[in-house]
């Protein structure tokens, strides 16, 4: 019985896949920086510090780029 536990993954581990894949799937997942910037699309971000939307920066890019997942279209930026 020892080997049918072993094999079939933990209730922990499922919370966690089931988690990750929707994160990663959800439409209305947005992929944010520790600083709160948000990632909108098309090369927009939401920036709270201004309260509004502005055009992405390359620094900001590079930081979404490392983000797991990455936002869904940022190759295109």
């Amino acid at each position: 019985s020892s080997d049918i536990q072993q094999s079939e993954p933990s209730k922990e581990e499922k919370i966690n896949n089931s988690g990750n894949e929707t994160k990663a799937n959800n439409p209305n997942y947005a992929p944010k920086l520790s600083n709160g910037i948000i990632w909108l699309g098309k090369g927009m971000v939401y920036d709270p510090a201004i309260t509004k939307s502005r055009e992405i920066t390359f620094e900001e890019l590079t930081q979404f780029k490392t983000l797991t997942p990455p936002p869904h279209d940022i190759d295109k930026w």
